[in-house]
């Protein structure tokens, strides 16, 4: 999940005020490392500069993107276009026990592993990733009712009311009003690179 930037900077605040890393993290509803990549890690990569721009790296994505770039490829002897692209490859290496073949996707991947963990409300395997992902989502607890989430909806949707909307710099009012965000913001990009394409 991408971090929004104002929740990136409430982080650092909070870390800076004392507060501990899980105290940030049930604030502010992430994982305690995640705040501390946001904050410790971020920080200490900040101190390191980039070769390629002669700046300080601005963030792990930065930093991560340019340390694979530096590495080859062993199926093309070209180096990596990205931290993706090293991930991508990462995974082919790895094999599926169920095809006797390499995972084709990261979605086959994490539905894979899904699988071989045990469902604590039937005793059994999960049957899917879906399956896993909605019995994980009822575990948490619901800051607004303290109670835990009833689906994996409601979860979605609190999350997406605790997420700023870049064009009105307020929170999203619904997981709707989200999504359609998203939708639009799509769209918009697939006009831009339409149009760029156009001009070619």
């Amino acid at each position: 999940m991408k971090i929004p930037k104002k929740m990136k900077e409430m982080a650092i605040k909070l870390h800076k005020e004392g507060f501990t890393f899980l105290e940030i993290s049930q604030k502010l509803h992430i994982s305690p490392r995640t705040v501390y990549n946001l904050t410790v890690k971020e920080e200490k990569l900040k101190q390191i500069i980039n070769p390629e721009t002669g700046k300080n790296f601005k963030s792990q994505s930065e930093y991560l993107n340019f340390k694979t770039r530096r590495m080859i490829n062993p199926e093309t002897g070209r180096q990596f276009q990205s931290f993706t692209d090293y991930l991508s490859f990462r995974l082919k290496q790895r094999i599926n026990l169920e095809t006797g073949k390499p995972f084709g996707s990261f979605a086959e991947y994490y539905n894979y592993n899904a699988k071989r963990k045990i469902n604590p409300e039937t005793g059994k395997l999960f049957k899917s990733l879906t399956e896993k992902i909605n019995y994980d989502a009822k575990q948490k607890i619901n800051p607004e009712t303290s109670k835990k989430f009833k689906s994996r909806r409601e979860n979605l949707d609190f999350m997406a009311r605790r997420r700023i909307n870049p064009e009105t710099d307020k929170r999203f009012n619904s997981l709707n009003e989200y999504l359609s965000f998203r939708k639009n913001q799509r769209k918009k990009k697939n006009k831009k690179i339409s149009g760029l394409i156009q001009k070619d």
